[in-house]
């Protein structure tokens, strides 16, 4: 079986530090429902206690973490984690494939063009 990175289609994987199992578990019933996409959900583990930068930090590709100053901001492998902007550099870095990292209305809106075929 092929891999699902070597194949001429788009994917999109959700890594959220926010939603819970059941949600997620709901996204893949309706993505299957469409009978235009496949779907999987799995879970990952992020890190106890946890706020949300330190959390989407974690579940991006790293070897290491750090939090530096104050504010609790988060760097991975030596890149700033904070925003779409640090989390697509830490991915284009550790991912090992073509990644970006997007908003969700971003995402909802790319699958509603998908939906309706403009996509």
């Amino acid at each position: 079986m092929k891999s699902f990175t070597t194949k001429a289609q788009r994917l999109f994987v959700i890594i959220t530090d926010a939603m819970r199992y059941e949600n997620g578990w709901e996204l893949c019933q309706q993505l299957h429902a469409e009978k235009r996409f496949e779907a999987e959900v799995d879970y990952m583990i992020s890190v106890l206690p946890s706020y949300t930068q330190l959390g989407m930090a974690a579940l991006l590709p790293h070897t290491h973490l750090e939090i530096k100053g104050q504010d609790g901001s988060v760097v991975a492998d030596g890149k700033t984690t904070m925003g779409i902007q640090g989390r697509t550099k830490v991915l284009e870095a550790n991912a090992g494939v073509r990644a970006v990292a997007i908003l969700a209305e971003d995402f909802m809106q790319k699958m509603q063009l998908l939906k309706e075929g403009n996509g």
